[in-house]
């Protein structure tokens, strides 16, 4: 359907399919764009439901940077990639509206985050490419391990109630990371 969508769009734009590369590359990232707006839209609209549009954004914006940054394990269709995220935020959601206490939240944060920094990179088969790139790529995961943690202390002395979100999205995001990284079959 968004495929369908993207290349209708993209032949709006391209009148003459001379630039046949050109044309793939822009229906692929416009099916793309698409579909992360859609998905995130249906997981903030989880958040409105909840009632809970702070932790919702939160919990979407640390899972998505650890994610986009040093990657995790990646479902196989786009479908799938809601579905399992949709079930993660209900249930991250959920946990949200108990207290697990600020020790035990800063505990699995840093826990979540030491696992990050050690384990900085899964690359999916589909970006064997950004190969070359890896140790750049590492850094950069490195960073965002280090920023993330930086926004967890900044976080805990000013607005404690958002501590346990960002805990729960490194957990996941460490979890993500692990399983992308002990699979038994490559990224598919």
């Amino acid at each position: 359907m968004l495929h369908n969508l993207a290349v209708r769009l993209v032949d709006i734009l391209f009148k003459d399919r001379e630039h046949d590369n050109t044309y793939y590359i822009c229906s692929y990232g416009l099916e793309l764009l698409l579909y992360s707006a859609l998905s995130t839209a249906g997981l903030i609209l989880i958040g409105f439901l909840f009632h809970d549009v702070p932790n919702c954004i939160i919990i979407i914006s640390v899972f998505y940077i650890c994610q986009t940054v040093g990657g995790g394990k990646h479902a196989n269709t786009h479908m799938m990639c809601f579905v399992t995220m949709a079930l993660f935020l209900c249930l991250a959601l959920l946990a949200c509206s108990f207290s697990f206490g600020i020790y035990f939240n800063a505990s699995v944060a840093f826990a979540s985050l030491g696992y990050l920094f050690i384990q900085p990179l899964v690359l999916h088969k589909n970006k064997a490419y950004l190969e070359y790139k890896k140790k750049h790529i590492v850094t950069m995961s490195r960073i965002c391990s280090l920023l993330l943690a930086l926004l967890y202390i900044i976080t805990l002395l000013i607005k404690q109630e958002y501590c346990q979100a960002i805990s729960i999205s490194l957990l996941y995001a460490a979890i993500s990371r692990f399983s992308g990284q002990h699979s038994k079959y490559p990224q598919d």
